[in-house]
């Protein structure tokens, strides 16, 4: 005959040495390091929103001019030279595009050679506060004062959105008048967009 002893382990009597080993911190998975953001460069006249209100200017007086009569013999030659100056606000620039700084004194030379026929008128587009700035700054270097312009930002009338100015040679021509207005058919003394315009125009 054989004698077969069972045992029974309690749970009490199970090995539980293992609930006593420090446990071993889980490893997060290795998360690639951040990109640091670079900060955004605050442009002079260049909006930081696209939230905008309407603003309104009022008519400036005409004031009174006096009348030129014109004839065959003294009749006057201009030249009008319009160049497209192309955003420079905050954007990724495009295959072969130039940052400003590299664009500014080729333009500042193109304006220089197209004004030499005189009576000479420069219309530009595109244009902002900061932009304009330098043109003029590089247009006066060796001659102070000889340019002027007179332009206004296209979202507040002012400084803010892209200018569409008026170069003159202040020897030249003299500013009589001065008026800013949007492209609009609702209110052209507004900042309102018109027909089938997703921004507000300005003349």
């Amino acid at each position: 005959q054989y004698n077969y002893t069972s045992s029974v382990l309690h749970d009490d009597d199970k090995d539980t040495s293992d609930q006593f080993q420090p446990q071993q911190p889980q490893q997060s998975p290795q998360q690639p390091p951040k990109e640091e953001e670079k900060p955004v460069e605050v442009k002079l006249g260049v909006p930081t929103s696209f939230n905008f209100p309407t603003v309104t200017k009022e008519q400036p007086p005409f004031p009174q001019i006096p009348e030129v009569s014109f004839t065959n013999d003294n009749s006057l030659p201009i030249r009008i030279y319009s160049h497209n100056v192309k955003n420079g606000g905050n954007h990724e620039l495009v295959p072969g595009e130039q940052i400003w700084e590299h664009r500014v004194n080729p333009l500042v030379a193109s304006i220089r050679f197209h004004t030499l026929t005189p009576n000479s008128i420069v219309t530009l587009q595109e244009v902002y506060k900061y932009q304009m700035l330098d043109i003029m700054k590089e247009l006066n270097r060796y001659e102070p004062h000889t340019w002027e312009y007179y332009g206004s930002g296209r979202i507040d009338g002012d400084e803010i959105g892209e200018f569409v100015p008026i170069l003159w040679e202040s020897e030249k021509w003299e500013l009589i008048y001065s008026d800013t207005m949007w492209l609009n058919d609702k209110d052209p003394r507004s900042s309102l967009e018109g027909w089938d315009a997703i921004y507000a125009r300005i003349v």
